[in-house]
């Protein structure tokens, strides 16, 4: 199992429950794209917008079910939907800026930090292996310091 997980897309500065702006869309995209043959089986996103567009893009690029909703608060309920819904497939989780951590280290892996507010283009993947966790990063889209 590989348990993707990043940030939603560039949001637009309006609003408290912002979509995700124009370079969103287009971080989106190149996130279905990279993705195409890793054989994802759900895409989950949270309560808020930003994560259901960048989400929605990604499941209909790729022709999957629609986004599993979670609680951005809770790093434990969508671990355990992710491993019981499809404990030999890969999923990508959607969060935010200060939740990645939580995830990860939920899987067992401490070592991620909470992304900056400017930060985008960070993607993590966690193998897990004989139920041991590994982390692998990555970037992807335009540069985001």
């Amino acid at each position: 199992m590989v348990i993707y997980f990043t940030r939603h897309a560039e949001k637009a500065d309006i609003g408290t429950n912002p979509p995700i702006s124009n370079a969103g869309r287009a971080r989106a995209k190149v996130l279905a794209h990279i993705l195409t043959d890793t054989k994802l089986k759900a895409v989950y996103v949270t309560q808020f917008l930003r994560t259901q567009m960048t989400g929605e893009t990604i499941t209909e690029a790729l022709d999957l079910a629609d986004p599993v909703h979670y609680d951005a608060g809770n790093p434990t309920e969508v671990i355990t939907k992710a491993r019981n819904e499809f404990p030999d497939g890969n999923v990508l989780i959607i969060g935010h800026s200060n939740t990645l951590d939580d995830i990860a280290n939920e899987l067992g892996i401490p070592s991620v930090p909470e992304l900056e507010e400017h930060q985008f283009d960070r993607l993590f993947a966690i193998h897990i292996h004989e139920h041991t966790p590994h982390l692998q990063r990555l970037r992807y889209g335009i540069p985001t310091p």
